[in-house]
């Protein structure tokens, strides 16, 4: 006698507007390796400004990667909020006594930046001046 071939399990339910099962669990959180002070260009490199351990604190880390935010042409906004943390909190710990390192590489990233985009809008001028079938400007 021959063998029945096995029944399929059902799947789980999809839930209507999703491709998921309904039981799949939700994607974690996306976690960055984490970053220290050698990971940074040289002219970045500061000494963090101190803070009381917190978990919604400015610690060394928040502090390098706000810093990373700003250099990469992020507002102060911006890059506060990329890192978690407000913007009024961010210009506190500028401010704070003790983190004159800080607020250096907070205004070199920020001037870095400004450099780096004024340099890509003169690239980009230059690549339209040359269009093919227009002279270069000498």
């Amino acid at each position: 006698m021959p063998h029945a071939p096995a029944r399929p399990t059902p799947s789980p339910p999809v839930t209507p507007g999703s491709t998921a099962p309904a039981s799949a669990p939700a994607p974690g959180p996306i976690t960055a390796p984490p970053l220290k002070m050698d990971d940074l260009p040289g002219f970045l490199r500061f000494t963090p400004a101190p803070v009381k351990a917190r978990r919604d604190g400015w610690g060394e880390e928040v502090q390098l990667r706000f810093i990373l935010h700003l250099a990469c042409g992020a507002s102060v906004s911006a890059a506060a909020r990329g890192v978690g943390r407000s913007r009024s909190t961010a210009y506190m710990l500028y401010a704070k006594a003790g983190a004159e390192s800080f607020a250096r590489a907070w205004d070199t990233a920020l001037a870095f930046a400004r450099v780096a985009r004024m340099a890509a809008a003169s690239r980009a001028a230059n690549r339209a001046g040359r269009a093919p079938g227009r002279e270069t400007p000498r």
